[in-house]
């Protein structure tokens, strides 16, 4: 009789290491072919292990590349760690827990759209997850980068923000809490070298549209670290100065508001000569993007003066529903939006600047309209 158990236990234990090394090559098979039906992009991971006893699994490698685009990947993650929730298992609901390590994701604007980087297919995504559906409870990023390249502007643009942090927790509403904003979110980056980021979002990620509060502090942002960005898109040397400032942001029925303060100190720039053909210039994004959801500019401190502050309300509706684009379309055109708009006040007369107010609300009305004519067409 113990013979017999033995031999069972043997070929249990058997069993269990061929599962155990043949499951990973079906699995990494398996990502791969899902990978392999990205639109535009070449992806593809180097490995995947499953860890019996903490039930998680690991994809290592992770790869995006956008063919003819020279430069960094689209997307490089180190580490992805799936862990599915047993208990929700359970009862049928596919609730799992995500951690990322060392993600580098590098937005491309290049001549054309053929040699850009920008998005992945949300149609892809959308239905891949229609295919696979799943809920993430608990979200977790570390020592993430993320970089903004943009080939065809003079000068070449390039910035990084880098020591990316971002824990998400409630995702899915597991702690049944009663609040419509349940979900959290904190995040933590370096800005630009010297500058510090952080920012915190309570959200309801069940709902259609995005549904948001977001809170954002920025701090010792080096001007000068911008100043290629400030020459392509705002036609300024910045030769000195740093800025900080806040912002808060509600989201909620397709729309969105809130305000921004950025505040610069002991600035130092010199106005360029102006291209009166930029202004057709699609990729001037920023200053044209900002000025379609500027609703008014309440105060610019005098021109010339050692600190310049700017109250600017924000106001407009998106057609993305993904929260993750929303927030990553808004918040870089909002935040470099307003410092372009700082140093066209502060390098201006005071007529000059008076009249760059006035006209911000116009201009946004007009931005507005054609962009409801061109969805008509």
């Amino acid at each position: 009789m113990r013979r017999w158990i033995l031999v069972g236990l043997g070929a249990f234990l058997a069993l269990v290491l061929v599962v155990r090394l043949l499951a990973p090559i079906v699995a990494l098979r398996f990502v791969n072919d899902i990978l392999a039906t990205l639109p535009d992009y070449d992806a593809h991971a180097a490995d995947v292990d499953l860890e019996i006893l903490s039930g998680n699994i690991v994809i290592r490698g992770l790869e995006v590349v956008r063919p003819g685009v020279e430069g960094p990947h689209f997307l490089d993650i180190d580490a992805v760690v799936v862990h599915p929730l047993l208990q929700p298992a359970m009862h049928g609901e596919h609730i799992l827990d995500l951690d990322l390590f060392e993600p580098h994701v590098a937005f491309v604007v290049g001549p054309d759209d053929s040699r850009s980087q920008l998005w992945i297919d949300p149609t892809w995504v959308s239905d891949l997850l229609r295919r696979f559906p799943a809920t993430i409870d608990r979200l977790g990023i570390a020592r993430g980068e993320a970089r903004y390249i943009d080939e065809s502007a003079k000068p070449k643009v390039d910035l990084t923000l880098d020591h990316i942090a971002i824990g998400g927790t409630n995702l899915s509403n597991l702690a049944h809490d009663p609040k419509p904003l349940f979900g959290h979110i904190a995040a933590n980056a370096q800005l630009f070298e010297e500058g510090k980021l952080e920012a915190v979002i309570d959200l309801d990620p069940y709902a259609e549209s995005p549904h948001f509060a977001l809170q954002a502090k920025a701090a010792s942002i080096s001007l000068p670290a911008l100043d290629a960005a400030f020459r392509a898109y705002g036609h300024f040397d910045v030769e000195a100065g740093s800025a900080s400032g806040t912002m808060s942001l509600t989201a909620s029925g397709g729309g969105y508001k809130g305000v921004a303060d950025p505040v610069i100190a002991h600035l130092e720039v010199v106005r360029l000569e102006t291209d009166p053909q930029d202004k057709k210039n699609p990729l001037r994004f920023v200053w044209e993007s900002l000025i379609g959801t500027v609703a008014n500019v309440a105060s610019v401190a005098t021109p010339g003066t050692d600190r310049i502050e700017l109250h600017v309300p924000l106001q407009g509706r998106f057609d993305d529903k993904s929260l993750v684009l929303v927030v990553l379309k808004i918040l870089p055109r909002a935040w470099f939006g307003t410092l372009l708009h700082a140093l066209e006040a502060a390098t201006a007369s005071g007529k000059e600047a008076a009249q760059l107010i006035a006209e911000t609300v116009p201009i946004a009305k007009s931005e507005k309209a054609d962009s409801h004519d061109h969805r008509r067409r």
